[in-house]
This record gives structure tokens, sequence and C-alpha cells, in this order.
């Protein structure tokens, strides 16, 4: 007659490694490309991990609890999102499509296995708009949520300026088999991915569990505006430029655009900020030039990127993309403004401007007049461009429809 199988006799490592399996398997991240369309689709719902952790190997006995509970906690390091202001979906979780554990509030106010809590208050938010509401993610996605944090302005203006955050350490492990875990180095593990995107956040503090002098460190690090060094800061730029540029070709719209705002949040924050005449100075007119150009540039990216998805959309839904364009073309005309340099773009970048202003009044069936005013300045800038002459004659074409 065969023995039972009994999960104690395995090997520590082996029993390990099932309650990882069992307790710490999460969905990979949720694509934002559509396969049917190959194209990338704008996300407009939360990514909430649809798996539910089965607890039932917790009941085994004490010794298996024990095990279990210690690999649960170390294996996911759940994280307590709380967030008072307005619309925190829209500008930070469907965006930035961190993956989320849960939103039920009773779920999250019952679990007690917490290792941080990030609170975080919109304070430009008017009062009686303010309402809670908290998300738990895992620290896996510790990463991202930080990077989305980075580019919360994109969609809330003075995100980084206004808001107010508080980072709790919590000690889960009190009372498993690794009382100790949260040492120093897993303590620097954690608030890694703060340190590596946030910084000009003037209100942000970490306390709780945690060793003083780390919590000053990284608090201190994070408020801080940080003072780039010219030639890496136009490399930096370039690089997100350039990876905007592949999803670009790649077809993904969301990934691009993403890419490009970030770079350009990121100038118009240091723009605002006490350093930048400081950077200025120390770069000078060659790097003063070049970034100011790679501002215009990363406009014009944005126009083209915006174009391409009315050119995907139905006649009825391009309106609502032809302000966004129009914007980015604004900002790229007064990028030497914004960034307090003397550069000029030259007549072929003029015309790149104007051209797709000009298409994209066409697309949105909006101002003939302008259509043609623009396109006669691209196509006067540059008489021999193939793509300028194709757009010259639809606009002619559309102009005399009635």
């Amino acid at each position: 007659m065969k023995k039972p199988f009994r999960l104690l006799d395995l090997p520590a490592e082996i029993r390990d490694q099932i309650y990882h399996e069992i307790l710490c398997t999460w969905p990979a991240y949720k694509s934002t490309w559509d396969e049917a369309k190959q194209q990338a689709v704008v996300p407009t719902e939360v990514a909430v991990m649809h798996r539910k952790i089965e607890t039932a190997i917790l009941r085994t006995n004490k010794q298996v609890y024990q095990e279990a509970k210690t690999v649960l906690l170390r294996g996911n390091q759940f994280i307590r999102v709380s967030i008072k202001g307005f619309r925190p979906l829209q500008f930070l979780f469907i965006p930035s499509q961190v993956p989320v554990v849960t939103m039920s509030q009773d779920v999250i106010t019952t679990y007690k296995g917490f290792v941080m809590t990030h609170s975080i208050d919109i304070t430009d938010d008017p009062a009686p708009l303010k309402g809670q509401f908290e998300v738990m993610i895992l620290r896996r996605d510790l990463d991202r949520f930080a990077a989305a944090l980075s580019k919360a302005d994109i969609s809330s203006p003075n995100f980084t300026a206004t808001s107010k955050h508080t980072v709790t350490l919590h000690n889960p492990f009190v009372g498993t088999l690794t009382p100790n875990f949260l040492d120093s180095k897993n303590q620097e593990r954690l608030f890694a991915s703060y340190r590596k995107h946030l910084h000009s956040f003037k209100n942000f503090k970490i306390d709780g569990k945690v060793k003083a002098e780390i919590a000053n460190a990284v608090s201190t690090e994070i408020r801080q505006e940080r003072i780039p060094d010219p030639q890496e800061l136009v490399e930096d730029i370039k690089r997100q430029k350039d990876l905007g540029n592949k999803h670009y070709l790649e077809g993904d719209t969301v990934k691009c655009s993403d890419d490009w705002c970030g770079a350009l949040i990121q100038l118009h924050r240091l723009a605002k900020s006490h350093v930048w005449s400081r950077v200025k100075a120390a770069g000078g007119k060659p790097f003063t030039d070049k970034i100011t150009e790679l501002f215009f540039q990363l406009n014009i990216n944005r126009m083209q990127g915006t174009i391409k998805v009315m050119q995907q959309s139905a006649p009825q839904e391009t309106a609502q993309y032809a302000d966004d364009v129009y914007e980015a073309g604004q900002s790229a005309s007064m990028a030497s403004q914004v960034l307090g340099t003397d550069w000029k773009p030259s007549l072929e970048q003029r015309a790149k401007l104007t051209y797709r202003l000009a298409m994209t009044h066409r697309l949105a069936d909006d101002d003939k007049r302008v259509a043609q005013q623009m396109i006669n300045l691209a196509a006067g800038a540059c008489p021999e461009d193939p793509a300028i002459q194709r757009e010259k004659e639809a606009i002619r074409r559309w102009a005399s429809e009635r």
C-alpha cells in the first residue's frame, strides 16, 4: 500500500517553491497592444490582476502555516496605496497600467500583512471633491508605480509641487520564520525605486519601522532638486526621444507618446526649477541650442504620433485629437521661451511644424483657410518635399468641397 503524500516529507527548498507557486505567482504585465487591429490601444481601465490567492495550504498545520506565511509575505511584499484627491485612476493608475492586486476597500482595510503604506494627498484639488481611494499593489510593481508618480504632472499639472506623500514602513515579519527580514539592506532595496524616479517632491516623508538614517537620506534625496550634468541631460533626453521613435515605428502610439511626454515633463520641470540657470551656464550655448532643439523635436514627434492616431480613427473621432496636436504645435513654437534660450528652428523644421498643423486641420475637418496658409508656408520652405506636396494637393481638394 502506497504511503499518502506528505508535504513535510519534502525538503524545505521544495516546500518553499510550492508555497511560492501557490501564493506568489501573478499574471504578467497587461499589454496595450491590440493584436487584431495591429496597433496600440489607449487603456481605459485599471490593470486589476484577476487572480485569487488559494490560502487553504495555510490551514494544513502550524508548521506549514508558518512556512507558507513567510513565503507569502516575502514573495509578494504587499503595498497599500492610499490617495486623497480627484481622479486618481485617470491621472495615475490607468495611464501607467500599474498592476493592481485589489481595489476592494474591505480587503485592504482588514489585511494586516502590508510591508508599506504610501499615502498621497493631492492638495491642489477642491476640498469638496476629496475622497480616499485605495489599492493594493506588489513590491514587484513598485518601480512602475514610482515611474508613474514621476510622470503624473502630464495629467495632473503641478502634482510634483503640490502633492503630499507619507511612506510608512511596517514590519509584518514579526512572528514569522524571518522576523529580521526588513534589515537595512532590504529597506534600501524597498526604497530604491523612489530614489531612482522621484525628485523635487517637496512634501515627502518616510516613517514607521524604518531606520532613521535611511528615512532621512531617502526623503532628503527625493525632496532635492537634482542638478544634472548638461551633457548627461542631453544624452538622457535624446535616449527618451529615440526610444519613443522606436515605439512609433513599431506602431505603439501609446508607448511613444509616453516616452516623448515624459521627456518633455522632465524639461518643463527643470526649466521652472532654481537650478536651471546654473545648468545653462555650465553647458553654454552648444548645450542650450541642443536641448532646445530636442524640446522642439519632441513636440513635433508628439504631433506626428497623434496624427497617426487620427488617421487610424473613425471620422467622428478625429476632432477630439486635434486639440492635442495644436497644443503640441504651440509648445514647439515656444521652445525658446519655455527654456529661456535664443535657439531658432531652421526653415525645414518650421516646415515640419506647419505641415503637421495643416494636415491636422484637414483630418479634423477644421479651418480650411488656416490649413491652406500652413501648407503654403511648408511648401515654400521645402518645395521638393513629396509628402508636403501630396498634403498640399489633398488640402486643395478638401478646400474645394462645399
